[in-house]
This record gives C-alpha cells, sequence and structure tokens, in this order.
C-alpha cells in the first residue's frame, strides 16, 4: 500500500473524500494513502465496501481451483458481489465540486486489496 500512496501523491492526487471498508488493515490502508497525497479530512468508514463473504471457505486458505459460486460454501456469489459493489459506489451522491473519491476495500482474496479511484468532476 505504500507503493501504491507514494504513486498517487507523485501523481498529485489530491482526493475530496477518502472511503474506506471497516476492517482494520482497509482503514490503515486508507490512513497511509492520506498522509502521502495530505489528506485532512475524516476518512468515511462504510460496512458496504466490506471484503467478499466467503462463507465456509472465510480463513481456508485461498485455491483457485474452488469453486466459490457452488451452493455448498455459502460463499456470496460474484453476481451479488457486483451489485454490492454497484449499490456502494451509487451510493454517495457528490456536487460538482468533487473531483476524485478514493474507495478501499479488499475484494477477492488475501493477496488482492483493490482500490478504486473515481473521477466524478
Amino acid at each position: 500500500m505504500n507503493e501504491l500512496a507514494d504513486k498517487l501523491a507523485v501523481f498529485g492526487i489530491q482526493a475530496d473524500v477518502i472511503i474506506s471498508s471497516p476492517l482494520e488493515r482497509a482503514k490503515e490502508s486508507a490512513q497511509i494513502i492520506a498522509d502521502r497525497i495530505g489528506y485532512t479530512e475524516a476518512i468515511t468508514i462504510d460496512a458496504i465496501f466490506l471484503e467478499r463473504n466467503f462463507g465456509s471457505l472465510e480463513g481456508v486458505r485461498w485455491n483457485p481451483e474452488l469453486n466459490l459460486e457452488d451452493p455448498k460454501y455459502q460463499a456470496e456469489s460474484v453476481s451479488d458481489l457486483c451489485n454490492r459493489a454497484k449499490k456502494a459506489l451509487s451510493k454517495y451522491t457528490f456536487t460538482d465540486d468533487i473531483n476524485y473519491t478514493i474507495y478501499l476495500t479488499k475484494i477477492l482474496n488475501n493477496k488482492c486489496m483493490t482500490v478504486f479511484l473515481s473521477i466524478v468532476g
């Protein structure tokens, strides 16, 4: 996350809003980015940005051969995840003076941190 934060700073990205999931590592990542780019406002925490629910596979080492769509795992489907992401991104309505919003959430697996940089204005 430090490398990404440094790149955002190098490119001069100045966020108007930073939104994070309530997971500690996402909040820590949000704070790292905020510090690097000089963001001084409060970071918005929203549970809609929580990572994918892996059902009975929570905490199990990632195996790409598993079919997470198999109902026996009771994992959140890709379709449900995408619908939740769509709701999450449409939940926030900003005025014309908001240009950059950074969303931090861990969506796919324990090695994939997803950062959405939304250019609104």
